[in-house]
């Protein structure tokens, strides 16, 4: 669908003119900008070299129960792998627990019970006393009393699960860069509680014209700055394969690096141009 701009703030999409808002007016106005640059065979390649850092692992963090909020790590605290981030009451599971093994125990006793059965009827159908049809019914309650227990052990395990996602591990080093929960508050299955990211490792990812692609090799460094001060460099670490149909760029990762322990992550930095200067 052809998109015309007609005077500042209005365009024409599909025959009909609409007024556009300041944000989406911008982001328009830079892409149509970019395509007219591409089009007339002048590419400003500062368009494409400018970016926000981000981290390299980042994870909404949710229970998979409900439950009371009794513990979490506070936001901005690290945690190494395997760390506890959040956990909720853990009563009823426990309760829960303790019921399904007392059932399973009595499933594995009434198993026990049904063969010792099957056993004392077998030799009494061997010595004439019972029929046949005797040793058929205690073979069937043997049956029905594995069922019993294979459906007994089923519970327990599901009961043990839901006891042990009442505490959220760490997945990886990381640090908590956002809450969304409280302690004593109620937390719903799925509903985040906090945003949890991995800010060893940052990334920086922008997308490109094909044509910059053949100028980059693998490990290639440049310098990022901000406000023309460099802050520090980025390593090349993916080029993606294939060109996005509606931009007709292809996206860059880099491996950021910054320099003197500066804090970079949420920061919008600029590339130094790795291209050819004319």
């Amino acid at each position: 669908m052809a998109i015309k701009r007609l005077i500042p703030g209005y365009f024409l999409v599909g025959g009909f003119i609409f007024p556009l808002p300041a944000i989406l007016l911008a982001i328009v106005t830079t892409v149509a900008t970019s395509i007219a640059a591409h089009a007339a065979g002048k590419i400003d390649p500062s368009i494409h070299l400018r970016g926000v850092v981000l981290p390299g692992e980042q994870v909404k963090i949710a229970f998979s129960q409900s439950g009371l909020l009794l513990e979490m790590l506070a936001n901005g605290k690290s945690a190494a792998k395997g760390e506890i981030l959040a956990r909720i009451d853990d009563n009823k599971a426990r309760a829960d627990m303790d019921k399904n093994l007392a059932l399973m125990h009595s499933a594995t006793s009434a198993l026990k019970a049904a063969e010792h059965k099957r056993n004392k009827t077998a030799r009494l159908v061997k010595e004439n006393i019972l029929s046949d049809i005797a040793l058929v019914e205690a073979n069937f309650e043997i049956e029905m009393a594995k069922s019993k227990e294979q459906a007994a052990r089923a519970q327990l395990a599901l009961s043990k699960i839901a006891l042990a996602n009442c505490v959220i591990y760490a997945p990886f080093d990381g640090t908590i860069v956002t809450q969304d929960a409280s302690i004593n508050e109620w937390v719903k299955p799925g509903t985040p509680i906090m945003e949890y990211a991995k800010l060893s490792q940052l990334v920086l990812s922008i997308d490109v014209p094909p044509d910059f692609i053949q100028y980059l090799s693998p490990g290639q460094k440049t310098k990022i700055s901000i406000n023309k001060q460099v802050v520090g460099k980025v390593q090349l670490k993916q080029v993606f394969p294939h060109i996005d149909p509606a931009s007709g760029l292809r996206r860059i990762i880099w491996s950021v690096l910054p320099d003197n322990k500066q804090v970079l992550s949420g920061r919008y930095v600029e590339l130094e141009n790795w291209l050819p200067q004319p």
